[in-house]
């Protein structure tokens, strides 16, 4: 079987949001690297520091979680599930993509739901003034990512595109 339009817009959608979550990481590394050099060696922090490193931080972790997602790369304690015969392992693990998918569907209405709010309220940061609804946006479409991500692996898709050869 070959990858369909639905594997590539996942696969696609899910390094766009990594992709990101590793600028958000560096741009954090850069921001407090140079605030302490510059607090250090000039008593100049910069101004706004901690906002930004908390807006990079939210678009790191609503960044990651579709790649972390779609790679099995997070930390599970499945120690009770291995000891179940495979037919049952499969059924869990359904049942919790299942409840993954639900929850981060619901993440992302109510991100979207934020987001609306944010705009037509014209929220800023308390020191910069930047608007937040971009966060918000951006953290939406992460999480919305790990939603298809999660139905994409119920529908089993991974293992056919895991079975393409390179």
């Amino acid at each position: 079987m070959t990858a369909s339009w639905f594997d590539r817009i996942v696969l696609g959608a899910s390094q766009a949001c990594f992709v990101v979550a590793r600028l958000a990481i560096a741009a954090m590394a850069l921001l407090v690297t140079l605030d302490v050099i510059l607090r250090m060696g000039w008593r100049a922090p910069i101004p706004g520091a901690y906002e930004l490193v908390g807006m990079f931080g939210a678009l790191a972790v609503a960044g990651a979680l579709p790649h972390i997602q779609r790679t099995g790369s997070a930390i599970v304690i499945g120690f009770l599930v291995e000891m179940l015969s495979p037919v049952a392992q499969r059924r869990i693990g359904k049942v919790t993509l299942l409840i993954e998918a639900a929850f981060f569907a619901v993440l992302t209405h109510q991100f979207r739901i934020a987001t609306q709010g944010a705009y037509v309220s014209g929220q800023v940061s308390d020191i910069l003034n930047w608007p937040l609804w971009w966060v918000y946006a951006l953290s939406t479409m992460g999480f919305g990512v790990v939603t298809l991500v999660a139905l994409w692996q119920l529908a089993g898709r991974q293992a056919v595109v895991a079975e393409r050869p390179s």
